[in-house]
């Protein structure tokens, strides 16, 4: 599909092979950096044949694997990652826009009974 999109326009194509590069990269770190606390902590401190601890376990490796893909992306300057924070930015301040346009309404229909 690639190719045949890029027949039809042109692809910056080493901008995508770098950016693709990137983000496998930080996948890969992503994944060992979840290997090892869930091969340390699984040994070592929980006994994973209770769903409890198999819960708290998944957990922590999720909590560590994102952060460290959060933190990787934001290393390697991926442009994604910029995309996807202005979105959040975006999307959290939308509701504080909100407000302040609810209560220009407010106090605009306060001023003409």
């Amino acid at each position: 599909m690639l190719i045949a999109l890029d027949k039809k326009i042109s692809l910056p194509k080493m901008e995508m092979f770098i950016s693709i590069t990137k983000i496998i990269i930080a996948a890969l770190v992503t994944g060992i950096a979840l290997y090892i606390p869930i091969k340390l902590l699984d040994q070592l401190v929980f006994d994973t044949t209770r769903t409890i601890n198999l819960l708290i376990l998944t957990g922590i490796a999720s909590v560590i694997g994102f952060s460290a893909y959060l933190f990787f992306t934001w290393l390697l300057d991926i442009e994604e990652f910029n995309y996807l924070i202005s979105a959040v930015k975006r999307f959290t301040f939308r509701n504080k826009i909100f407000k302040q346009i609810k209560e220009l309404i407010n106090d605009g229909s306060k001023l003409n009974p």
